[in-house]
């Protein structure tokens, strides 16, 4: 439920005032920014999603119907646009970025097979492995191990 304070802002943004939107705005950008970044693990992109929201919101104007709590509505329309977005990024996939294939070659030295401490090398690479996947970004590493598994 919208509070009476929620209630007069989003009333006075259907009715164009630019001060309200503004105060929305400035009350919630940078909490949604920092919740999308937790979802798209890219700063200058969770900027732009967010700022898709708020848009939506400024051209929605006469149209705006939120009758849950302002902030419930907010979170929930990033959380969606963000879940958007990766389903579109994963579905245009096609290949691991050549950089960071070139990044994981370079970390990784590949052994000849023929150094009797290959055994060891081999398990030493495994692990260097997983660490250089545990650092991609997490969509890039659910992408890349499900390219292994899938």
């Amino acid at each position: 439920m919208l509070t009476s304070t929620e209630k007069y802002l989003v009333e006075s943004i259907r009715e164009g005032d630019h001060k309200a939107f503004e105060f929305l705005f400035r009350n919630y950008y940078a909490d949604l920014c920092k919740y999308a970044r937790n979802i798209v693990s890219n700063e200058a992109l969770a900027e732009d999603l967010v700022m898709d929201i708020f848009i939506k919101i400024w051209e929605a104007e006469a149209r705006l119907v939120i009758t849950t709590s302002l902030s419930g509505y907010l979170f929930t329309s990033v959380h969606n646009h963000c879940l958007n977005y990766l389903t579109r990024k994963h579905k245009h996939f096609t290949e691991l970025n050549p950089d960071t294939i070139e990044k994981l070659n370079k970390l990784i030295p590949v052994s000849n097979g023929s150094d009797p401490f290959d055994t060891i090398n081999t398990a030493e690479l495994a692990k260097r492995i997983e660490n250089c996947i545990e650092s991609l970004p997490d969509e890039c590493r659910k992408i890349f191990l499900m390219s292994r598994t899938e």
